[in-house]
């Protein structure tokens, strides 16, 4: 530990120092040193706050207390000019944070939001772009279409999803482009994950009339993770030491080390790129879903109950994704299972809680995807 000005050092996620110290002043004496470097940058994270009363008091077990709980959050801190954690304004304002949207995705969106898109011009740009091709007649020659004869041209394919569907996949590829490969993520794992997402979230959707929306909404819902990742590389992987990406504190975790989260994020960069705003509200709010009815629009436009509904169905989907990632038991699965959201939407808990509430995504799917 050392302190010069506006430098403090820790030297463990949590001090066992603090923890054992037989001198409460020296536990006191260390914590005030700590909270006036941290709490100029976090003065609402719960370790300050509870520090904060401790040293107040001069209270060394409270101190202790706080340390224990909160302890894993005393991250290294280095010159408070230098160091400064970025606020959710700053990211969204960082020319860097989010990535460009690829040229051929580009068009294709653009070609898709003229009032009378043109088939022909879509499978023109499609055919550039091999990743696409491939997505695009995987889905043409799936058993969901049941076809005699194989698909083998874009051209083909168009007319079987239709501007619907095509539309939910271009959305869903615009992003798994442009953030293929980020650091510090296993994006073997990330894909599985949002895939199980995806695969869940359209169960859930299929007696409504929002299913394809559901998936895409369900494998896109984590792009906040990759783009905190790829512009706060220092923080992330402080953060990961201590809570996993996957794991089911994450969104909270974050939060209190920076005032928002991943959903937050993902909101902004959906928006950014002017994604239809039923995928910018479940990208911003899947982490705290309102609860209410899943009725829709006008056709043609996700309506506020629509979108309501979609995103209750992502917060139970990645939910269940994030227990799987993480082998939760059953007794496990009950104890922090989503029953309000569920019960909103009302849904049979089964339909989430079973082992084998759907195929879960292989190794080898992913490898495809990606």
């Amino acid at each position: 530990m050392g302190c010069k000005g506006s430098k403090v050092r820790i030297l463990s996620h949590r001090p066992e120092f603090i923890l054992n110290a037989t001198d409460a002043q020296a536990s006191v004496a260390f914590s005030l040193v700590f909270l006036q470097a941290y709490s100029a940058f976090r003065p609402q994270h719960h370790l300050c706050r509870t520090l904060f009363r401790g040293v107040s008091a001069c209270n060394a077990v409270a101190v202790r207390q706080a340390w224990r709980y909160h302890g894993e959050f005393a991250i290294v801190i280095e010159n408070s000019q230098s160091n400064s954690f970025m606020d959710l304004n700053q990211l969204v304002h960082d020319p860097g944070a989010f990535p460009s949207i690829p040229r051929v995705i580009a068009l294709v969106m653009n070609e898709l939001g003229r009032p009378d898109p043109d088939l022909r011009r879509i499978s023109a740009h499609l055919k550039e772009d091999p990743v696409m091709t491939a997505r695009l007649l995987a889905i043409a020659n799936s058993s969901r279409f049941n076809l005699s004869r194989g698909v083998s041209s874009v051209g083909e394919a168009l007319p079987l999803l239709g501007l619907g569907e095509l539309r939910e996949m271009v959305h869903a590829a615009a992003m798994a482009s442009a953030l293929r490969q980020i650091g510090g993520v296993n994006m073997t794992q990330f894909w599985r994950y949002s895939l199980n997402t995806a695969k869940l979230a359209r169960k859930l959707a299929m007696v409504s009339p929002y299913a394809s929306t559901a998936f895409t909404a369900g494998l896109v819902h984590a792009a906040g993770e990759l783009i905190m990742h790829r512009a706060l590389p220092r923080q992330m992987a402080e953060l990961d030491a201590v809570v996993p990406v996957f794991d089911l504190r994450r969104a909270a975790e974050e939060k209190k080390l920076l005032g928002y989260s991943y959903a937050e994020v993902g909101g902004a960069f959906a928006r950014s790129w002017k994604l239809p705003g039923l995928l910018v509200d479940v990208l911003e709010h899947h982490v705290e879903p309102s609860i209410g009815s899943g009725a829709t629009g006008r056709k043609g436009e996700p309506s506020t109950s629509q979108s309501t509904a979609v995103t209750a169905m992502v917060h139970l989907a990645a939910w269940r994704a994030r227990a799987q990632e993480a082998n939760l038991n059953f007794s496990e699965l009950l104890s922090s299972f989503p029953q309000g959201v569920a019960s909103a939407l009302h849904l049979d808990s089964q339909q989430v809680l079973d082992a084998k509430a759907i195929d879960w995504t292989s190794q080898q799917e992913v490898l495809n995807y990606l």
